[in-house]
């Protein structure tokens, strides 16, 4: 199940839209001239995860993942370069290889209490990111994960985590 194509095209007063995650999968033409769309809410729909083939359009600056979401897959907000903030749910528990790599003015995330795994290049060349805050429930970080973040001048990993792997080259180039 998907939306049509073009399915709120011309939708000049749509400022955000919330779509349940089954719907995510394809919706990178159904937005087309919403000139003032700027949030995107996803919602637990019949799935708990945000698919890899999603492709989220790049004109969004706030994203807010609800409740129910627990992992969201490789590359799904890759490139998204308006992107400024990211809301995640407490349920969240995987964040995948590049999920948002290229996301250049993304610049508040936190991350939830009970996530246990950043993939490979998660946060890559998020250039405006300052901070970050790792939850002690992390125990895999994977390579590269901050690679190119070059605004991030403040980092915590908490010395009570068990991280069973840290992956190379985490913090390169920051």
């Amino acid at each position: 199940t998907s939306l049509g194509e073009n399915a709120f095209s011309y939708c000049n007063s749509l400022v955000e839209i919330s779509i349940p995650t089954h719907l995510v999968d394809g919706i990178e033409t159904d937005f087309t001239y919403c000139e003032n769309l700027n949030t995107l809410v996803i919602c637990c729909g019949n799935i708990d995860y945000i698919s890899s083939i999603a492709i989220i359009p790049d004109f969004f600056k706030e994203v807010i993942i609800g409740d129910g979401i627990t992992a969201i897959k490789d590359c799904v907000f890759w490139g998204c370069s308006l992107l400024e903030t990211v809301v995640l749910p407490d349920t969240l528990l995987e964040i995948s290889a590049e999920a948002f790599s290229y996301c250049t003015n993304l610049n508040n995330i936190v991350l939830p209490e009970r996530l246990g795994y950043i993939g490979d290049s998660a946060f890559s060349y998020c250039t405006s990111l300052d901070s970050i805050e790792i939850p002690k429930s992390v125990t895999s970080i994977g390579s590269n994960v901050f690679e190119g973040c070059s605004a991030l001048t403040y980092v915590v990993l908490n010395p009570n985590s068990d991280y069973t792997n840290v992956g190379e080259n985490v913090f390169p180039s920051c």
